[in-house]
């Protein structure tokens, strides 16, 4: 939704519809297709205990996928063809032939820009009534780059409960690498330069009110951060799936708040 606090001029219908394919369709396809590779047993991405995998899922996947793109082109060409980059992106992370899981900084990069900056672009210039002629400019790109160290200060804690899996299959994540403090500190680094980033931006150029409300708005994430960090502290254990949701939960809750007030009673 932090596209919609961007855009001057939003087409709704069109917004909907962008959401609708890429929460549907691209997402749940590209989580199918490497959860088909990762063949995972243990708590991994959104699911605490996944189902046995069969070769029935990566055939969903693709078949999501296709009708992601198909459906994307009714909004448009360039569209369409960032939904097929991003896919490729995603797929190289856990196809057997290529595993960026296995190159700890070189995956952490590639996730944080495809699933941050690219799908804020892809967002923006679905809806945006300029469509994505208007995505080169400071005002759009700059929400790109800050997105983007947000991704790379969110993913690892992803991550950070599912060492035994990764190393079970001989993976080496960023997490891994680090150890699960190295963890936490890496997002500590990067969300707050994402948190200083938005901020600067909002003051610079929405007004220091929006930023104020944006900053009161995660609140609630850093002392969630805090309390699970100083828990982690004392007991690594505390590092675990559920809680690892929870911070994802309220991150997003938290970030959707802030732009639905923004929309609703700040954006003129």
């Amino acid at each position: 939704m932090v596209s919609m606090c961007i855009s001057e001029e939003i087409d709704y219908l069109r917004a909907i519809f962008s959401f609708l394919i890429i929460h549907l369709l691209v997402y749940p396809a590209s989580n199918g297709f490497n959860s088909y590779y990762d063949r995972d047993e243990k708590s991994i991405g959104g699911l605490e205990n996944p189902p046995p995998v069969t070769g029935d899922l990566l055939y969903a996947s693709l078949l999501f996928e296709l009708a992601a793109i198909l459906l994307a082109l009714i909004i448009s060409l360039p569209f369409a063809a960032g939904l097929l980059v991003y896919g490729a992106g995603s797929k190289s992370y856990s196809y057997v032939r290529i595993r960026l899981k296995k190159r700890p900084f070189i995956s952490w990069i590639s996730v944080s820009l495809f699933g941050g900056g690219l799908m804020y672009l892809l967002s923006y210039g679905s809806f945006d009534t300029g469509g994505f002629k208007n995505i080169f400019n400071n005002e759009t790109m700059i929400p790109a780059l800050i997105i983007t160290f947000y991704m790379m200060a969110s993913y690892p804690l992803t991550q950070v409960y599912q060492h035994e899996e990764d190393r079970r299959r001989g993976d080496k994540t960023i997490s891994l690498v680090l150890g699960i403090r190295g963890t936490f500190l890496l997002s500590a680094s990067f969300f707050m330069i994402a948190l200083l980033g938005f901020i600067t931006y909002f003051d610079h150029y929405r007004g220091a009110f929006p930023s104020f409300i944006f900053l009161l708005s995660q609140v609630p994430v850093v002392l969630y951060f805090l309390i699970w960090f100083i828990g982690v502290l004392k007991d690594e254990s505390a590092a675990r799936f559920r809680l690892a949701m929870g911070m994802n939960l309220v991150s997003s809750t938290a970030t959707n708040i802030f732009c639905l007030v923004y929309l609703l009673f700040i954006k003129r």
